[in-house]
Parts: C-alpha cells; structure tokens; sequence
C-alpha cells in the first residue's frame, strides 16, 4: 500500500506549496459559449424594435452605397449570429463586435442621433450581460 506523500517506486513526492496551487477555471465549452452568445444576442435584437441593426441595407436601397461607402468594417446583427453560429466566437469578440456597430452608427448617423444611442445601449447591456454570467463555468462536453 502506498503511503500518502509516497509514489509507488517508494520515492518521496515533493508537497504543494499551498501558495503555488490557482484555481484553475475550465475555458467554457464553444457549444455552451454559442449558446450564452446566442441569448445575449436575442436580448438585443428585442431592444432593436425598428429591426434597424439586423441586416445591413440591401444593395438596392437608398442609403446603402454611401453607408457601405464610407463604414468599415461592416458588422450587424446577422453577421453577429453568424460568427456565433461558427463556434469559437467569444464574449470579448462579440463585444468588439458591438463596439465596432456602436462607431460605425455614430459615425454614419452622427453622435446624438437616436439609432447611435440604440447602439451604445447594445454595448452598455452586452456588458452588463457578461458581467452577470462571467462566473458561468464550462461543462464537460458529454454533459450536454
């Protein structure tokens, strides 16, 4: 029988410095990240009421060769679920992603126009979001 501190050839095994020993954190599981991203995003596509941040303006509409002209790098809510949909998309990805929307309509709308704010209250509660679930630990692939 092996003693506790021993390893089965009888040597000594060297004691932990209590010190030494992190909480280790499992990196979230890209299936259950999907899926936390993928409520995140519906959240915010329930703010956007006008449907205004969903797709990007067609070819054909007024608007979309100086937006598409003067914006880049294109990003709205589609393309979000895209990324999401592709697995080892991140909070910090979806954030900038949320980021580059909110410059993007304050550039092409202006500082204080309404869909501006719209779009920094994507960023604000997107924040708010991943603070509230930061403590959510991956589960083991087969658990799901």
């Amino acid at each position: 029988m092996v003693g506790v501190g021993v390893r089965s050839d009888g040597q000594r095994r060297r004691k932990r410095d209590e010190r030494e020993v992190k909480e280790e954190v499992a990196p979230m599981n890209e299936r259950r990240m999907s899926r936390l991203l993928g409520k995140l995003l519906s959240i915010l596509e329930k703010e956007d009421s006008g449907g205004n941040f969903r797709v990007l303006p067609m070819e054909g509409a007024a608007w979309a060769e100086p937006y598409r002209k003067a914006i880049s790098p294109l990003v709205d809510f589609s393309i979000i679920r895209q990324r999401i949909n592709q697995f080892g998309y991140t909070q910090d990805g979806m954030l900038k992603d949320l980021e580059q929307l909110y410059e993007n309509t304050a550039k092409f709308n202006g500082a204080d126009h309404e869909l501006t704010g719209v779009a920094k209250r994507f960023v604000d509660t997107a924040k708010q979001f991943i603070e509230d679930n930061k403590d959510v630990r991956a589960e083991k692939r087969g658990d799901l």
